[in-house]
């Protein structure tokens, strides 16, 4: 699947595109552009249970060297960096899912039929999601028939769902996170668009320059895991090299 996410703060926007191939073999493939004023840089992220990597795809900058001309990029473009943290054991999905995945107001992964079951019991028995029903409105999506349902959240109930889905997937960072300390809190609202024939959401949108568009169902990653591939550390030492001449 591929999730297309954007926000903005203070001049500066980030597009992320991230696309998640489930199954035996997970993998997940981000791209993302960090714009700040004239300055737009693109990168690019890889993700195994067992290895992650990144690199630059593009940075473009007014920055100039001390001879007054642009600083040259080329040295640092399109090379693969391993950024694989020391874990005691290999998790059985990439890490970087729970930082996609856990931040999305619905859960998406490979589960077991059981599990699907017990997932769907939960949400119906602990009302996690009060959505609006009779006042959806159809929308066009890419020439699509979709319906908008506006949608309540309560926090305590959604981290306690989201809890025993991350187990379920294999996630370890709610681990610690305990839903009591998030009673009294306040709902929080979300407008999901789901497409009338697949019936599959193709829009969440939370807000505050917050939007998120689905798609790609089934579509696996096709990029190759980096075969040769130096360290993070040497590749920011190239960058910085560059920036300080």
């Amino acid at each position: 699947m591929i999730i297309e996410a954007g926000q903005s703060s203070e001049g500066t926007t980030q597009e992320q595109l991230s696309q998640l191939t489930f199954g035996q073999h997970p993998i997940a493939r981000t791209l993302t552009i960090l714009t700040s004023g004239n300055s737009v840089v693109r990168t690019e992220d890889l993700s195994t249970p067992s290895s992650e990597f990144t690199r630059y795809d593009s940075i473009n900058t007014t920055k100039k060297n001390k001879n007054g001309t642009p600083v040259n990029f080329s040295s640092v473009l399109g090379v693969w960096a391993k950024t694989t943290p020391t874990q005691a054991t290999t998790p059985v999905v990439p890490p970087v899912y729970g930082q996609i995945l856990l931040g999305l107001s619905l859960p998406f992964g490979d589960l077991t039929a059981s599990e699907k079951v017990q997932l769907i019991e939960e949400l119906q028995t602990g009302q996690v999601y009060d959505t609006a029903f009779p006042a959806a409105k159809k929308v066009t999506v890419d020439g699509r028939l979709a319906y908008e349902y506006n949608v309540t959240i309560q926090p305590i109930l959604y981290i306690r769902y989201m809890k025993e889905y991350a187990a379920d997937m294999g996630l370890h960072q709610l681990d610690q996170v305990n839903p009591n300390t998030y009673e009294g809190q306040s709902a929080f609202n979300v407008t999901w668009t789901v497409d009338v024939n697949s019936r599959e959401i193709v829009r969440a949108v939370y807000g505050n320059n917050n939007v998120e568009n689905y798609g790609g169902y089934g579509l696996p990653v096709t990029v190759s895991t980096p075969t040769k591939a130096i360290t993070t550390a040497a590749l920011q030492s190239r960058l910085t090299s560059l920036l300080s001449k």
